[in-house]
């Protein structure tokens, strides 16, 4: 049974299986051995996505929606790696789309989900890579080095040609929904190399995870280093370099990246101004999860795939935490919860941020 006195608050772990393994031993000895049971490694990111998009029911689906696929069973998909195990939803579509590398991952696509030119290279064990519904992307390279990385794209979000993104050291990569990634974008978790300080003989350059809440917008070629944290509806303007912790509703630019605007917002449309009463995702790709968590229920489910449920529903923290059974995932999403008044840092208030009060998030038809 995992002590909770040693769950720390304030924020999310800079290297997760560290945590994992003083914390939660027994869901790390699940998702860390050389065949690791997806379901435990797409439940973990999860309760990752739980942070990005806070009280926001626009988190990744349930593990109920999706089926394993192997190499030539979908079109436009080329399974090269052999010990991948590859899941995707309903609609899910590829063009010339490659999971390549030769290490034991899993691969999450989810509903409506594009990939084009993508590549998903699995080049160390246990890392998991999940597209969230209705995410597009084109010309996106994934690396995952080193074991037990994650990648989260949140539901809706972009990513377009050139991008690059980096995961190494059992460190992740997580945007909220609504992200929206130009071209040529690089993100990274680590230096790759390794600063030692010879007073110490101690390595001062560990890896830092990368966050994006939802609505952040990364204008071409920008350069995202390990540890930077962007909040809610946040641009950053094209070559910018960032490092840390970004405020929500702002816009950057520079290298180092600076605050050169607040109070502002964006919309994907070429438009002059918001009429009144906007909603700005009325006609983008955020899900109706109401319609997705019907469905689930619909379906025949274990223990793991309730877990999985309920974290996708929105009373996902208090009841996902009374399964007794699995007493670490309990642990992980107190955790989480612990960085809540973090994640306020990064966030827009309900009542200013329209994208909030979507209809389509709320939906119950």
């Amino acid at each position: 049974m995992t002590d909770q006195n040693s769950i720390a608050a304030g924020r999310l772990p800079p290297n997760l299986p560290e945590w994992i393994s003083t914390s939660a031993q027994g869901l790390w000895s699940q998702i860390g051995i050389a065949k690791p049971d997806p379901s435990f490694s797409y439940i973990l990111a999860q309760v990752l996505n739980s942070y990005t998009d806070g009280e926001v029911n626009c988190r990744i689906e349930p593990l109920s929606e999706y089926r394993e696929v192997r190499d030539g069973d979908i079109e436009g998909l080329k399974i090269e790696n052999p010990s991948a195990k590859v899941f995707i939803a309903a609609g899910a579509s590829f063009k010339r789309t490659r999971v390549s590398g030769s290490k034991p991952g899993c691969v999450y696509i989810g509903t409506d989900a594009l990939l084009i030119d993508t590549n998903i290279a699995l080049l160390a064990e246990t890392n998991t890579v999940c597209f969230g519904f209705n995410c597009r992307t084109e010309g996106l390279l994934i690396h995952m080095y080193g074991k037990a990385g994650f990648v989260i794209l949140g539901s809706g979000t972009t990513v377009q040609q050139g991008s690059n993104f980096l995961v190494q050291e059992g460190s992740y990569i997580l945007t909220g929904s609504d992200c929206m990634v130009s071209t040529a974008v690089y993100i990274r978790t680590s230096d790759s190399h390794t600063i030692i300080d010879k007073a110490t003989r101690k390595r001062i350059n560990p890896p830092r995870p990368v966050i994006l809440h939802p609505r952040v917008w990364l204008s071409r070629a920008v350069l995202v280093n390990k540890g930077t944290e962007i909040g809610e509806e946040t641009v950053v303007g094209q070559g910018a370099v960032t490092s840390g912790q970004l405020l929500p509703s702002r816009i950057y630019a520079g290298s180092p990246a600076v605050a050169v605007k607040e109070g502002v917002t964006w919309d994907r449309r070429a438009i002059s101004e918001l009429d009144e009463g906007h909603d700005f995702s009325s006609g983008h790709f955020t899900p109706s999860f109401s319609k997705n968590l019907a469905r689930a229920r619909s379906l025949p489910q274990g223990d793991l795939e309730k877990i999985s449920f309920e974290i996708a529903s929105p009373t996902s923290a208090s009841t996902a935490a009374s399964y007794h059974l699995y007493p670490e995932v309990s642990a992980l999403l107190q955790y989480v919860a612990t960085c809540k008044s973090d994640r306020a840092r990064f966030s827009v208030p309900h009542a200013e941020n329209h994208f909030l009060k979507s209809k389509l998030v709320h939906s119950e038809t």
